[in-house]
């Protein structure tokens, strides 16, 4: 059986991944922060599962990334754990520092320092985001970003999460930690938190209020968050550790991942 901790269990994207690794017999140590962006009514789902179990930080409360301070024995961490509001960043910035930058390199010195008898270091998944890529109307028309681009954040959260890729990418050249980041597009689905555009989008249509899209969002892309995961798969299927991957997508249309990678 594979053992893995999941960060950022109980939200958006994390909570999907839980499932996932729940249904493929993994036992799932689920870590999360518990903020307002945390769906708590999940873990009442995933602790019906024996092979699930919430890591509690002080007074039963959730735990962060930035707390935690031992690995035991696992296979894989994979990290969602992330502010990703882009409203949020610009208007204080002092969570994103924390979480994004801070909390993955905690993550990373614990998987430097791990030592279990008998077992290698764990592969580390980080779910970053194609925002690290920039602005692509900078780029000129029609062009797509790739794992080649170099990474320009355009606001704090963007900015946060490529810090955080470089610092993972650092430590496996440095330390020769394994690890896969994926770049994913937006995304979107059941659950998604309330401030996120889509659910906004609904919210204002249910209540008849006026909807105010700027440009880029009338262009928005679009990834279903149910298909996600099953792109994630592909990333413990036996890819080369150290690699970057960007899953790119159109309006209304999910690019499939190449054989192979």
């Amino acid at each position: 059986m594979k053992i893995v901790y999941v960060t950022g269990c109980l939200g958006f994207i994390g909570s999907y991944v839980t499932r996932l690794c729940l249904e493929r017999g993994w036992y799932v140590k689920g870590v999360d922060s518990m903020t307002y962006a945390a769906n708590k009514t999940l873990l009442d789902e995933f602790n019906k599962h024996d092979n699930f179990s919430f890591v509690c930080g002080h007074d039963n409360h959730g735990c962060d990334i930035n707390d935690l301070t031992f690995l035991y024995d696992c296979d894989y961490i994979i990290n969602t754990a992330a502010e990703t509001h882009v409203g949020n960043s610009i208007a204080n910035s002092d969570d994103f520092v924390f979480s994004n930058v801070n909390g993955v390199h905690n993550i990373l010195e614990l998987l430097r320092n791990y030592r279990q008898e008998n077992t290698k270091t764990p592969t580390l998944l980080h779910f970053s985001t194609d925002e690290v890529y920039g602005d692509m109307d900078d780029y000129g028309p029609s062009v797509l970003a790739n794992e080649e681009f170099n990474l320009i954040g355009s606001s704090y959260y963007s900015s946060t999460k490529a810090s955080a890729d470089l610092l993972v990418q650092a430590a496996g050249r440095t330390y020769g930690l394994p690890y896969l980041i994926t770049r994913t597009c937006n995304n979107y689905g059941k659950n998604q938190h309330q401030e996120k555009l889509l659910p906004t989008i609904i919210n204002c249509i249910k209540n008849n209020i006026k909807i105010n899209l700027t440009e880029k969002n009338k262009q928005y892309i679009k990834n279903y968050k149910g298909n996600i995961p099953t792109k994630k798969e592909i990333f413990t299927q036996g890819v080369e550790a150290g690699s970057n991957y960007t899953i790119k997508c159109w309006i209304g249309e999910t690019v499939k991942v190449p054989e192979g990678r």
